[in-house]
């Protein structure tokens, strides 16, 4: 159990590297986005057209890529109902947590996938940037991916320290 967990991580920990990569420039191309059409409306009383478009879909991009960090960190909001002195009961109740993330995170992967195979019916282009929605809401197909691929790192994590009895370490 703990050779998959580490190879999992290992896996992880190189896609990490691309997204904050990819954070780190969506993060700067929506603030210059964001600012360039600010300054255009108050100098020139109007804003680019595709500003408003292009604002959202890196919106989405940084959503989706945080949400993940968040995931892969092991550091998504929670609430602590219940805290455990014994080691083994904490990892047990963190491999619960986890499983019910997972089944979540599958409702999400499923519902990206009906709403792109119904977006492929009709394929229609984004008014202001030459991208499609079926291209658009893709990204949602990948994130839950990622996302899920993350949770089941987590999990393998998790059960390594219920199967070792020791307390993981901090990222």
């Amino acid at each position: 159990m703990d050779k998959i967990a580490k190879t999992l991580k290992n896996i992880s920990n190189k896609v990490y590297i691309v997204e904050k990569w990819a954070l780190m420039i969506a993060v700067i191309a929506v603030t210059a986005v964001n600012f360039v059409n600010v300054i255009m409306r108050y100098i020139f009383k109007s804003g680019l057209a595709y500003c408003e478009n292009l604002s959202l879909t890196l919106f989405m991009l940084l959503i989706l890529i945080g949400g993940n960090i968040a995931v892969k960190s092991d550091s998504e909001i929670r609430i602590d109902v219940c805290r455990f002195k014994d080691v083994r009961k904490k990892n047990a109740f963190k491999l619960i947590s986890d499983i019910c993330s997972i089944i979540a995170l599958v409702c999400l992967l499923l519902g990206s996938i009906a709403l792109v195979q119904h977006t492929a019916q009709y394929n229609q282009q984004v008014a202001t940037l030459p991208i499609t929605y079926l291209q658009l809401y893709s990204l949602l197909i990948i994130g839950s991916i990622l996302m899920l691929f993350d949770h089941v790192v987590v999990l393998f994590k998790h059960l390594a320290a219920i199967q070792t009895g020791v307390e993981e370490e901090a990222e």
